[in-house]
């Protein structure tokens, strides 16, 4: 990712911020897919385990601070 982006900075100094969109279309098409593939994994690891992913730290806060689930 960092060569893409100094491949696009050097890209921007030559052609400007005319397109900028057009220009920098490619960094921008990583950056979401890279967004959206951690998304979608934490989503999946979410469902896949639901509630007691947290059975631990829900345990220790209603232990410590009195805090319960409702």
């Amino acid at each position: 990712m960092i060569r893409l982006v100094s491949m696009e900075e050097k890209s921007a100094a030559i052609h400007g911020l005319k397109n900028f969109f057009s220009i920098h279309k490619d960094i921008f098409e990583v950056y979401l897919f890279a967004f959206l593939g951690v998304f979608i994994g934490f989503v999946l690891i979410g469902l896949i385990f639901g509630s007691s992913l947290f059975d631990f730290q829900m345990g220790f806060l209603e232990f410590q601070q009195g805090i319960t689930e409702e």
